[in-house]
């Protein structure tokens, strides 16, 4: 493929969809960006920047739109369409093929209805996900929805919506309204969906701000064993971790059968971390850096949970370590031994909040299958 050349008219905040389609048979490239439209380019030149192919524009807002396109075809023309999620609670489906300024989209529809507020007042900052879920041989897009702004009061939760724009029914989730503040939490992170159960219908697997790891299947009935308790109950007792771990969520999901047993398990990246010894039940666990102002002394880290389709930790699961972990591991089998592999980014939450400024957070590490750090990745390596 040739190199990739792109001059939107504002910065990108998306992720960029690479696709060939049946038609031109060209690679095609997919972005939004913030001059509050979506656009396509076709890659034809190793030298030169290429010509817009299609751009339609969105509606004025203040915000920019971070949530990255999906490829799917919506309509059943053979196709691959463009799915967008915009700030002012719409979804749009634009034809894949378009060429020049699109006017007219398959379908476009603003959802903040379905989730009691106002006109264009909802905001999509999850990507949506796209798959058939219920077996109807037709896609439904599913995506958390809630605003990144923690100044802003929007309605969080999932939303399920068939091909054609209706809401599916059962559908929205709401999440918990955790401060109590009349708005519910956001689910930022994209939807993972999978065959959890092994009865061929698609699972819809979550985290939210609200601290919660939901697994829903496509009618919106939770999976058992979902929501899943923080595994520091088992430590401390608390009720206020049943049902929901200790601290918010940002990670997308993702999901791989670690153990070959047919049915994939959960892989999740949190903001939960542990306490040290001044705690009950001390498992020595050590804070090297001051607590943020506001924060609690003697908790810190992030953690990575590995969750089978019971709700149940897998085996060497939750690893615990000293940032936020807010990225989508990535799962792979890359030594070649036959078993998967993890791997997940930090955040940085404590390095810009933490007085001392530590900087733990600016690694990656890998695991294998058990949870156990792969040769040569103990404590994670450095990234910068």
């Amino acid at each position: 493929m040739k190199p990739i050349f792109l001059r939107p008219k504002g910065a990108l905040f998306t992720a960029l969809l690479v696709m060939t389609f049946v038609i031109s048979g060209a690679p095609t490239l997919f972005a939004g960006n913030a001059d509050k439209g979506t656009t396509e380019h076709s890659i034809e030149s190793t030298t030169a920047v290429e010509p817009t192919k299609w751009v339609y524009g969105l509606h004025p807002q203040g915000d920019l739109n971070i949530a990255s396109p999906a490829l799917a075809d919506m309509n059943g023309n053979g196709t691959l369409d463009v799915v967008v999620a915009t700030h002012d609670g719409r979804i749009i489906v634009v034809e894949g093929d378009s060429s020049g300024t699109v006017t007219t989209p398959i379908w476009e529809k603003d959802f903040s209805s379905a989730f009691g507020m106002s006109a264009g007042t909802q905001e999509f900052a999850s990507s949506p996900a796209v798959a058939d879920i219920d077996k109807d041989d037709l896609p439904e897009i599913v995506i958390g929805a809630g605003s990144s702004d923690p100044n802003k009061c929007t309605q969080g939760g999932v939303i399920v919506i068939e091909h054609n724009g209706d809401v599916k029914a059962g559908w929205p989730k709401f999440s918990n309204d955790f401060n109590g503040n009349g708005c519910k939490d956001t689910v930022y992170g994209t939807p993972a969906l999978a065959d959890l159960t092994g009865d061929g219908y698609l699972e819809i697997v979550v985290g939210g701000f609200d601290k919660r790891l939901n697994a829903w299947r496509y009618d919106g009935s939770s999976l058992p064993g979902f929501p899943v308790d923080s595994y520091l109950l088992a430590r401390f007792g608390w009720a206020n971790l049943e049902n929901q771990l200790a601290d918010t969520i940002w990670s997308s999901p993702a999901l791989a059968d670690l153990n070959a047993d047919g049915h994939p398990e959960i892989l999740v990246g949190t903001d939960e971390g542990n306490f040290d010894d001044t705690f009950p039940n001390g498992v020595g666990w050590v804070c090297p850096y001051a607590p943020p102002p506001g924060t609690t002394s003697g908790y810190c880290g992030g953690s990575l949970y590995g969750i089978d389709y019971t709700g149940n930790y897998v085996s060497g699961f939750p690893q615990y370590i000293l940032e936020h972990i807010q990225s989508t591991p990535a799962i792979a089998d890359v030594n070649g031994d036959g078993n998967l592999d993890i791997f997940v980014g930090t955040g940085t939450f404590y390095n810009l909040r933490s007085p001392d400024h530590p900087t733990n957070g600016f690694r990656l590490f890998g695991f294998d299958k058990n949870g156990n750090p792969l040769p040569g990745w103990e404590g994670g390596k450095a990234t910068s």
